[in-house]
Formats: C-alpha cells, sequence, structure tokens
C-alpha cells in the first residue's frame, strides 16, 4: 500500500510541477517563431500540428497559411489552458475540504492534502473527450467565419461555374437589350416611313390655309379699300371713263360764260347723244339761243341740245361724231348707304379729274352724296368704285324743295330714260323726242 500511495504522490507532484508552466508554456506557444508547442492536457509538450489535408486558396500566400496554422495552435492552446484552470479550481476546492480534517490526521497532513488533489484530478479520458468537443466546436466557428468572409470558390470548378454564370448573366442582358434596340429601331422606322407622305400633307394644308387667309384678308379689306380711296384707284376710275367725258362751254342768259361737262350714253356710226345738267345748258331752251360747244381730247364739236328734263336737271347734247365709248349703267339696287363713289370732269390735264365720297341718302328720285362738285363737274358722271354710273353730277337738283351746302343731291342715271332717251328693256337705243 505504502508504495501505490507513493506513486500516486509522486504522479500528482509532476502533475501540479506541470501546471505551474502553463504560463511559460503559453508565452513560448505565442512568442515562438517556428512551429508553435501547446500542453495537452496531460502534462506533455506536444507540437502544434498542421492540418495537411485543409486546401489552400488559389490566391492565398503560403504565409497566410502559416499564420492560419499557428491561430490553430493558439486555439488548441486556450482550450489546454481551460482544462488546466478547472484542475486547479477542482484540486484547491478539495484541499479547501480536506483542511477540515487536520485535527485528526498529524503527520497524514500534506499526504491528505495530496490524496485529496490526486482524488480532484480529472481522469485522462474525461479531459480528452473535452479537449475534442471543444476542438471541434473551435474548428465549427472559424469554419463559419471563413465562409462568411469568402469571396471565391476554392475550386476549379467553382470557378468554372462563376465564370459561366458571369457569361449567361451577359448573354441575357445582350439579348434584352437587343430587343428593345430592334423594338426601337422598329418604330423609328414607321415613323420615318410616311414622312414624306405626312411632310407632303402639312405642306398642302399650310399652302391652302394661307390662300385661304388671304381671301378672307382680302375681303375685309375690300371695303376699306372703297371708302379710303387710294391715288390708284382715283387714277384707274378716271383713266376708265376719261375717253367718254366731254367739257361743255356755252353762255347763260346774261352772257357769261358756263362750264361744264357730259358724258356718253350711247353713240353709233354717225352720232353721239350725250347726257348733262339743264343747268349748263340752260340759256339754250330760248330760240335763238347761245351756241354749245363740246370738246373730246384736243378737238370741239358744235352740240344740239335736243331735248331736256328740268325737274331733274338733266339734258341731251347731240353731236355728229360717232364711235365714242358708252359708259356702262350700274343698276340701282348696286347702290346703298355707305357706298363710295366718285365724281368725274371733263376739264383737267389727264384728261378729266375726280373727286370721291360716300353715299349719304338713296331714294327714287336720286341719291345724295358727299363728293365735292365744282363748276366743272356739273352734268359729269357720278360713278361707282367699278367705274359705272349711278347719277348725274348737279349743284342744283334739289327734290326736297331746298339747296344743299357740302352734300349734293344727284338725279339716278336711270331717270333719264323717262323723256330723254328711249331705253327698252334697260338698253338705250335712241334719243327721245326733240323740244
Amino acid at each position: 500500500m505504502a508504495s501505490e500511495s507513493d506513486q500516486w504522490v509522486s504522479d500528482s507532484s509532476d502533475w501540479l510541477s506541470e501546471s505551474v508552466h502553463d504560463e511559460d508554456i503559453q508565452q513560448r506557444l505565442v512568442t515562438s517563431p517556428t512551429r508553435p508547442t501547446y500542453e495537452d492536457g496531460l502534462g506533455d509538450q506536444q507540437p502544434a500540428t498542421i492540418n495537411p489535408n485543409r486546401p489552400r486558396l488559389f490566391d492565398e500566400p503560403l504565409d497566410a497559411l502559416e499564420g492560419q496554422r499557428v491561430e490553430d495552435a493558439i486555439d488548441d492552446q486556450s482550450i489546454s489552458d481551460q482544462f488546466g484552470e478547472d484542475r486547479l479550481t477542482d484540486g484547491k476546492s478539495n484541499d479547501d475540504a480536506q483542511g477540515s480534517d487536520d485535527e485528526s490526521a498529524g503527520d497524514a497532513e500534506s499526504a491528505g492534502g495530496v490524496g485529496a488533489a490526486i482524488s480532484a484530478a480529472p481522469s485522462p479520458k474525461t479531459r480528452s473527450g473535452k479537449r475534442q468537443k471543444q476542438k471541434a466546436s473551435s474548428r465549427r466557428r472559424r469554419r463559419k467565419q471563413y465562409r462568411r468572409i469568402r469571396l471565391f470558390p476554392r475550386s476549379v470548378i467553382g470557378i468554372s461555374m462563376l465564370i459561366l454564370a458571369a457569361g449567361l448573366g451577359a448573354a441575357v442582358s445582350g439579348t434584352v437589350l437587343y430587343m428593345r434596340y430592334e423594338f426601337r429601331k422598329d418604330l423609328a422606322d414607321a415613323n420615318i416611313k410616311g414622312f414624306d407622305k405626312r411632310v407632303k400633307l402639312s405642306t398642302e394644308a399650310v399652302i391652302a390655309e394661307g390662300q385661304n387667309a388671304q381671301a378672307r384678308i382680302q375681303t375685309e379689306l375690300d371695303p376699306l379699300l372703297k371708302q379710303a380711296a387710294t391715288g390708284d384707284t382715283l387714277i384707274r376710275i378716271l383713266n376708265a371713263a376719261k375717253d367718254s367725258i366731254v367739257t361743255v362751254s356755252t353762255f347763260n342768259e346774261a352772257g357769261e360764260p358756263v362750264l361744264g361737262t357730259a358724258f356718253v350714253a350711247a353713240s353709233d356710226a354717225e352720232k353721239t347723244f350725250l347726257v348733262t345738267s339743264y343747268n349748263v345748258v340752260r340759256a339754250g331752251v330760248v330760240r335763238p339761243g347761245p351756241e354749245i360747244t363740246v370738246r373730246s381730247g384736243s378737238t370741239d364739236y358744235k352740240a344740239t341740245l335736243w331735248t331736256w328734263q328740268a325737274e331733274k336737271d338733266l339734258a341731251l347734247l347731240i353731236i355728229n361724231k360717232g364711235g365714242l365709248p358708252r359708259l356702262e349703267w350700274a343698276e340701282t339696287q348696286d347702290t346703298r348707304l355707305g357706298s363710295q363713289v366718285f365724281a368725274i370732269s371733263g376739264l383737267g390735264t389727264n384728261g378729266g379729274a375726280i373727286t370721291s365720297g360716300f353715299v349719304a341718302d338713296v331714294s327714287s328720285s336720286g341719291i345724295q352724296h358727299s363728293a365735292p362738285l365744282g363748276t366743272a363737274f356739273q352734268g359729269g358722271p357720278i360713278v361707282n368704285d367699278r367705274g359705272k354710273v349711278v347719277a348725274v353730277g348737279s349743284r342744283t337738283f334739289a327734290p326736297l324743295g331746298f339747296p344743299s351746302d357740302s352734300v349734293w343731291f344727284a338725279p339716278l342715271i336711270r331717270s333719264a330714260c323717262e323723256q330723254l332717251l328711249k331705253c327698252p328693256q334697260g338698253q338705250v337705243t335712241g334719243a327721245g323726242t326733240q323740244r
């Protein structure tokens, strides 16, 4: 029994002496530049083993692999340290329990303390199983961390699969982009295909709209142009009428010269019928009366007073000159209130003179107008903007029984058909009855 007790004490003393050196072993494990060692929990110093089967990443340097091996050794050392702490704690507890029996055992005090420490130490089987479990748990934690930080596969097959997946993604993206390009291209081609036709239709529509706008503008401007007669309008009307206008000169009852105008109402190959104002040739109604002379262009002709209508201030002259152009007559209904009219005289450097005004009133007897009338304008035609005769200019015609100052009355040209001229169906065919 003594020999067995001495052996247990010797083993326990060796174990306790090795525990004292745990800190030194750990220090040498951390600071060793070469292969580290660790305590295996049984008191034996074992070199830190390196797993030769662990695969190395294609881009992992050898020094990194070596560093990983050092970390594995440090984890194993931490496990060993934990075993040592548990062992020392258990020994301390057993020593405290054994101290309570110091009074009953004299010389066996130290032997009892050592026996208690030996009994408190874990068995080799228990220490080995716990160490294996903790090492497996540590490896699992490292593997989880390694999987979390791993960015690339570790094998050639994995790398090939990654490249294949990237290629498939690029192919799908290219296909989608190409389909979108074709879709947009088809839309653009469809728009371009009918572009010329749409341009042509748009151009035609713009031209038509412009023409319509010009027509509307011209329609709106016509009344303004009629009211605001420009110099071109006056010249146009005068040039159209001057070949049908003659100047009349004679004397009144007092022997004073009288000047007026006449215009062609009808003309044949031998004679021409001229309408004028009765007030101009009034002295010629008495026989013998003063001579009446008319001038056409630069030629003077002797005129005969054929008939007259004093209440209308109208008279008819005949000259032995045929082929003179006749002025057209306007319809009575074409003359409206506000229409622009022009008074024409045969006396002027351009073959005549012209003034303009507006119709102030229209009645069955005649019109009232604002065109200025000088002495030479008596008997001349009052025409509209188209150059057709509306009335006969007069300074004495007063259908209301009193004269006017700035607004003149003029008998309608159609009144000449009552006595002066023969007008079947509105057309002049000859002179009326001579007086």
